[in-house]
């Protein structure tokens, strides 16, 4: 038995030399070069920041086609008359056009996501978008006006600025009122 206690004790003396041991001696100012430590910010909705630049769209919660998003961005009774002080707007043939720019951290998020839905009150056609990082297009397509909103998901690039951009083509030159363009819980991960 006094066998089995010197044993128990010797491993432990062992083990204990083993986990208390510093290792070796660093100089004087320097520190543990092999470690890195990367903020990663978190997930954040659109609504939440403050646009840049653009034109200034409404933030909070609001419907589109009887479904609810309560972190949206959106436009609300935008006339084929009212023109965007946008630059991603000033292009021919638009009927109507809005553009916001958001300033993100370079390589803080890498994903954007939403739901994207076009209302406009008298017809039905093709809206066109873009999502843009420091001035370069990373993805554009369409999505139909007046249906169900079109789940968006685009991996972002490093860069400084983030640009959304809806517009309608100028397809049958009748004027309107009441468009509304939603970008249904945007998200930055």
């Amino acid at each position: 038995m006094l066998l089995a206690f010197v044993t128990l004790l010797a491993i432990f003396g062992v083990f204990h030399v083993a986990t208390s041991s510093p290792g070796p001696p660093t100089p004087s100012g320097q520190g543990d070069t092999g470690s890195t430590t990367t903020t990663v910010p978190p997930a954040v909705y659109l609504s939440d920041l403050q646009p840049t630049n653009g034109d200034i769209p409404t933030r909070g919660d609001t419907q589109i086609d009887n479904q609810d998003f309560p972190h949206s961005v959106f436009y609300g009774n935008v006339s084929s008359s009212q023109q965007s002080s946008a630059s991603a707007c000033q292009k021919p043939n638009v009927f109507t056009c809005r553009a916001t720019v958001y300033s993100i951290p370079s390589g803080g998020y890498h994903h954007f996501s939403a739901m994207l839905g076009v209302n406009i009150e008298g017809g039905s056609h093709v809206a066109e978008w873009s999502l843009s990082v420091d001035g370069v297009v990373v993805k554009s397509s369409t999505v139909t006006v007046n249906s169900s909103p079109q789940q968006i998901t685009v991996a972002i690039p490093l860069g400084n600025d983030l640009e959304l951009q809806v517009s309608t083509p100028d397809m049958s030159g009748i004027a309107y009122l009441g468009a509304k363009i939603v970008w249904g819980d945007a998200q930055l991960s």
